[in-house]
C-alpha cells in the first residue's frame, strides 16, 4: 500500500483504491508499531547504541526465542544495510548479522554459553568491524521473561517457622513469610515476582539493567536485565524516565513474593 508507518488496518485500502473511514484507521498505530520495535530489536537483537546516535554504533543483541525460529530482519539506516538472522538447531542458535561500512558495532549474548564468532571463541561482550560475521552459542529456553510472573533461582540464607531469608547474584537477601521449618539452609529454591509488584528504589534487593522501556497509557513496562542474564518485566505506575541501558534497582514486598521448591510447588504462605 505504500504505507511507511505501521496503519491500525491491514484492509486501509478497498478494492475500488478508495481509503477506510479515517476515524477507525490510525495511520502510525503504536501498538503495533512498539511490537515491530520488540521484534527488530530484541529478538533480531539489532538496535542504535544511545550513546552513539544515526547507527554509528550498532547493539547486536539477539533474544532467542526457539517458537520464532526462523529470524530474519534488516534495517536501512544511514550508515547503511543493517542485518541480522538466526534459526535454532536444538539448544545451539546461529546468528549471522551484518555491520555496514562506517559503522562500529558490538555483540552482546550475556545470557549465552559457548560462544563462537566467526569460528574463533570470544567473550560474551564482543566489539565488531564492518562486514558480515557469524556467531553461534548455546542457550536455555528463557526463564523469566513472563507477562505474569518474573522468575529467578535464589539460595536459603535463613529459615524459621514463619519466614526464609533468601538471596542470589540477582537478589540482595529478601524476608518471605513462608513455612521455612523444613527447609535447609543453603537449599536451592526460585523465586516468583509479578511484574506490578516492582517498585524502583534507590537501593533495592533487585538489581537489573534497563533493556526496553514501552510506555502505553499511564504506565511504564521495563524489560530488565538481571546481572545473571535472565530477563524480568517491571510494570509502573505513570511516566518513568528512564534510559537504556541504565542500572536500576527495585524493592518488592515479602509477601507479594512466591517461593518454589526444586519440583515447582509453591511453599505454603504463613496466614497474614
Amino acid at each position: 500500500m505504500g504505507a511507511t508507518t505501521i496503519w491500525e488496518r491491514w484492509d486501509a485500502i478497498r478494492p475500488d483504491g478508495s481509503i477506510f473511514n479515517p476515524q477507525m484507521n490510525s495511520y502510525n498505530h503504536y501498538a503495533y508499531g512498539a511490537v515491530c520495535q520488540w521484534l527488530l530489536e530484541a529478538v533480531a537483537g539489532l538496535r542504535p547504541d544511545e550513546t552513539a546516535p544515526g547507527f554509528a554504533r550498532i547493539i547486536f543483541e539477539p533474544t532467542i526465542i526457539p517458537q520464532l525460529s526462523p529470524i530474519k530482519a534488516h534495517h536501512d539506516s544511514p550508515r547503511g544495510h543493517i542485518a541480522a538472522s538466526w534459526p535454532v538447531a536444538g539448544d545451539r542458535a546461529r546468528y549471522e548479522f551484518e555491520v555496514p561500512q562506517g559503522a562500529e558495532g558490538e555483540l552482546r549474548l550475556k545470557r549465552y554459553t559457548d560462544i563462537t564468532l566467526d569460528g574463533k571463541s570470544v567473550d560474551t561482550v564482543t566489539a565488531l568491524t564492518h562486514g558480515k560475521h557469524i556467531a553461534e552459542f548455546s542457550f536455555a529456553p528463557l526463564s523469566g521473561l513472563n507477562l505474569k510472573g518474573n522468575f529467578v533461582p535464589v539460595t536459603v540464607d535463613a529459615a524459621d517457622e514463619t519466614s526464609i531469608t533468601v538471596s542470589s547474584q540477582d537478589v540482595l537477601q529478601l524476608r518471605v513469610p513462608v513455612g521455612g521449618h523444613t527447609v535447609a539452609e543453603g537449599s536451592p529454591l526460585t523465586l516468583g515476582v509479578r511484574p506490578h509488584s516492582l517498585a524502583p528504589a534507590t537501593s533495592g534487593v533487585i538489581l537489573g539493567r534497563v533493556a526496553l522501556i514501552e510506555r502505553p497509557g499511564n504506565e511504564t513496562i521495563v524489560n530488565v536485565e538481571l546481572p545473571s542474564g535472565v530477563s524480568w518485566l517491571a510494570v509502573l505506575t505513570g511516566d518513568h524516565s528512564l534510559n537504556r541501558g541504565e542500572s536500576l534497582a527495585f524493592n518488592t514486598e515479602g509477601s507479594k513474593t512466591v517461593l518454589f521448591d526444586s519440583v515447582g510447588n509453591a511453599l505454603p504462605r504463613m496466614a497474614s
